[in-house]
């Protein structure tokens, strides 16, 4: 296919608000007529142009694949802590093949059969803001993994006696049901590195995302940069029953005779205002169940699935 003529593209479906994730999110699940093997494309707008962010998925919903657990995840380990910008993109995170380390400590607001146990693990690490504050929140939707966070402070993440715990929550996220949320006061050192620890209830294996925001001085950069998957020529590719993808629609603008999802529902009619692309291959099930999640906060989203040969040409 070649994303630079929009005169091939062809409209398969489109929708405004059927998401489940978070209110006005936006949802597509085809029937099993996608070709096995061709690569489609999926147009992310703004509901008249609102800005803000959320994050994408794709999954084969008619032949879900569990593999077995071969390698852990690369952020198993608190010494492998993946960082996170605080107000940057969600990141995406598997718990399926997550372990525990040796002396690795459990959240004292975990609530399990028991008492609090660590299970299956990964670990985050972030820069606190010059504010000192932090709002760390697990996102998904309502088939998201039931998680557990906890927050630290530690001086050697190799060394579990140095991390003292500054907070933990089991289920008090409202991205979908048993998602985790916690938010400190201003007394975090601002430039000082925290850990987080997410866990599975009682170590049930799965996806979602984790976010860090600063609540307390939350800033609207000016756009001065397109996303970098703005165009239809540079749609980013997803990968089927793969992670969730952070986007933010804030900078994002429209390409001319780019076209408007005629499922959309928008005063005057339907409208693109400030679309990102997505492509992905097609599973040999012909199944794609598409969809936006996020919070209570993310953006107001509009999908459409198309079949394009020139991705360059929306005409």
């Amino acid at each position: 296919s070649d994303p630079s003529d929009f005169s091939s593209f062809i409209e398969l479906a489109s929708d405004d608000d059927s998401g489940i994730s978070y209110p006005f999110a936006s949802y597509i699940i085809t029937p099993p007529e996608l070709t096995p093997g061709v690569e489609y494309y999926i147009q992310v707008d703004g509901w008249s142009g609102v800005p803000g962010r959320a994050s994408i998925k794709v999954r084969d919903f008619c032949e879900l694949v569990v593999e077995p657990c071969t390698t852990p995840p690369v952020n198993d380990d608190a010494t492998a802590a993946t960082e996170i910008t605080v107000d940057g993109q969600a990141v995406g995170f598997d718990l399926t093949c997550a372990t525990v380390e040796a002396g690795e400590p459990a959240g004292s607001g975990w609530f399990e059969t028991g008492g609090p146990s660590v299970d299956n693990s990964v670990w985050y690490r972030f820069i606190a803001p010059a504010s000192g504050c932090a709002e760390i929140e697990t996102v998904g939707n309502a088939g998201s993994v039931d998680t557990q966070l906890a927050l630290y402070q530690a001086s050697d993440p190799s060394d579990f006696s140095s991390f003292i715990e500054l907070a933990s929550d089991d289920d008090s996220g409202i991205s979908y049901p048993f998602a985790s949320y916690i938010i400190t006061p201003p007394e975090l050192t601002p430039g000082v590195e925290y850990y987080i620890q997410v866990d599975g209830w009682s170590g049930v294996p799965g996806r979602a995302s984790i976010k860090v925001r600063d609540f307390c001085e939350l800033v609207v950069e000016p756009c001065t940069t397109p996303p970098v998957n703005d165009d239809a020529t540079a749609a980013t590719e997803i990968t089927v029953d793969g992670q969730a993808v952070g986007f933010d629609l804030t900078c994002a603008t429209v390409e001319a005779g780019e076209p408007a999802g005629s499922g959309w529902f928008e005063t005057g009619g339907p409208s693109v205002d400030n679309s990102v692309w997505y492509r992905f291959i097609a599973p040999a099930s012909g199944c794609a169940e598409i969809e936006t999640v996020g919070n209570a906060g993310s953006v107001d989203t509009q999908l459409a699935l198309y079949q394009a040969s020139d991705p360059s040409d929306f005409s």
